[in-house]
């Protein structure tokens, strides 16, 4: 190390204020309630100045290779009888995030640390900067106790394992600000098993309590069959449980998909809330209700831990028809799934399901079907049909 100061002394010989510049090569910083294995530096350059009456140091500079990253800090050291308070602005240029467990300061927003490496991989964080305040209550005991925290971070080729089960969010690009409590991280653009992610978020919120809780939203465009075996993994097993295989359906999807959850590590299946909203066309299920082909579908489509609605135009066993698809997952439900549908057939039409109106009734039927089931399986049909543009022949 080496530098120069200038330093004001008073008639008794007491140091009053002065200013400082330090120089130093490599080293390492020892503070175990940060670092536990110390923080290794470089090409170190301190400069600042200090008054001895309040008591106060003034770092106008900081720099410094940590390994691989530079960090530029300014901060301001102030004692307060037996403890120091500290309040500084840090920068840091970047760092690949498998090495953040070795920067990020272990007691330093505990939860968000937790969760972020743990949950987050591969990639680079960039353009850290943070405005920081520590206090140390008893200098003889040193104990850092983060008083607020303020900043913003941009990730790039980052890996997400969100939830446990389901495919990692890869290739993450984003923008983050975090507080004290909280982090939200504003996705532009990320991939998850072959679908495309926009403008999603991640809110990890509570972090200063006891109610920790992750909030993902995911904007997803791709194939229909990827969204639905997405939401088919386990914990969630949606597509499945309605005897859909993901493998034999085509079309496009729209899907804003939001999750919610406890931030534990013993988390319940119970305790996540999802929710999906989805816009599908092109839809093509082989076998779907009461074993009929669904073609052309064009669907709007919600989704969430009480039910599941569907609305829209299709080809049903090649009748074009409008649909709507409810089930709920209440067992107390009086109705846990209803289907209607709505067409204009022809007696051609209905040959092909077994049902032969020929030669009693002629031209087109204005059909109207629903379908209720129960909970316990007792299940009733309700069809209307229109005559209008019918002929009706009874023989005699």
């Amino acid at each position: 190390v080496s530098g120069r100061a200038s330093i004001l002394l008073g008639g008794d010989g007491t140091v009053h204020d002065g200013s400082f510049e330090l120089h130093g090569e490599a080293g390492r910083i020892v503070a175990p309630a940060l670092w536990q294995d110390g923080l290794p530096v470089s090409d170190v350059k301190i400069a600042g100045r200090f008054n001895s009456d309040p008591g106060i140091i003034e770092f106008e500079r900081i720099s410094a290779d940590i390994g691989g990253p530079k960090v530029d800090i300014k901060a301001t050291v102030l004692r307060l009888g037996e403890s120091l308070s500290i309040n500084g602005d840090v920068k840091l240029d970047r760092v690949a995030l498998d090495k953040l467990p070795g920067y990020w300061p272990k007691g330093m927003a505990f939860k968000a640390r937790r969760w972020v490496l743990g949950r987050m991989s591969q990639g680079l964080v960039e353009d850290v900067a943070t405005t920081v305040a520590l206090r140390v209550p008893n200098m003889e005991k040193p104990e850092f106790i983060l008083e607020s925290l303020l900043g913003r971070l941009h990730l790039r080729d980052t890996t997400i394992d969100y939830l446990t089960g389901l495919p990692k969010i890869e290739n993450l690009v984003a923008t983050a600000v975090f507080r004290k409590g909280q982090f939200i991280g504003k996705v532009s653009k990320g991939e998850a098993a072959g679908l495309t992610i926009e403008n999603g978020t991640v809110r990890l919120t509570g972090l200063d309590g006891d109610n920790e809780t992750a909030t993902i939203e995911a904007p997803i465009t791709g194939a229909l069959s990827d969204a639905l075996a997405l939401i088919d993994h386990k914990p969630l097993r949606f597509a499945r449980s309605f005897g859909i295989d993901p493998g034999k359906v085509t079309g496009r999807a729209t899907t804003r998909l939001k999750l919610r959850m406890p931030m534990r590590v013993d988390l319940k299946t119970s305790q996540i809330k999802i929710s999906a909203a989805a816009r599908v066309t092109g839809a093509n299920l082989p076998s779907f209700a009461f074993g009929q082909s669904v073609e052309s579908g064009v669907f709007d489509l919600k989704i969430d831990t009480k039910s599941l609605d569907l609305k829209g135009t299709a080809r049903v066993a090649g009748i074009p028809a409008k649909v709507k698809w409810l089930e709920r997952f209440d067992p107390n439900a009086r109705i846990a799934r209803q289907y209607e549908a709505t067409a204009i057939v022809g007696a051609e039409d209905l040959e092909r399901f077994g049902v032969t109106l020929s030669p009693y009734i002629q031209g087109a039927l204005a059909l109207d079907i629903a379908y209720l089931k129960a909970p316990k399986g007792v299940a009733e049909m309700v069809v209307k049909a229109g005559l209008k543009q019918s002929s009706l022949y009874l023989p005699g």
